[in-house]
């Protein structure tokens, strides 16, 4: 765990990192924007918690697709625009945490699959 301190830059060299399963980098300083290919090749990655940070972009559908993914938190971020519009049956998610961004829109049905 690397959360509580003042880490900055992007996030691109976690994704090399394979044989993760939780990732603690909350209350830091990162910045980018999380892309649909981010944390595409973390195939083991069940925690994921990035919340208080200064992360920009909309909400990657391909986190809410990640099939062994069960906590994402990315509260008091930057992120912006609406919801993803489908939630696959299959996903494993059991907690997602996305309050304090700047999302737009409604709920979407699929949502009712979490």
């Amino acid at each position: 765990a690397l959360d509580n301190n003042s880490l900055t830059g992007n996030l691109d060299s976690i994704e090399k990192m394979k044989w993760l399963t939780n990732i603690y980098l909350q209350d830091n300083r990162f910045t980018g924007i999380l892309t649909n290919e981010f944390m595409s090749g973390l195939n083991s990655l069940e925690l994921l918690d990035l919340s208080n940070n200064l992360l920009k972009g909309r909400l990657p559908r391909g986190l809410l697709h990640h099939t062994a993914l069960r906590v994402l938190d990315l509260h008091e971020n930057r992120l912006t625009g609406a919801l993803p519009t489908s939630i696959p049956h299959s996903t494993s998610l059991q907690v997602l945490a996305i309050q304090d961004n700047v999302l737009t829109g409604s709920i979407p049905a699929s949502f009712q699959n979490l």
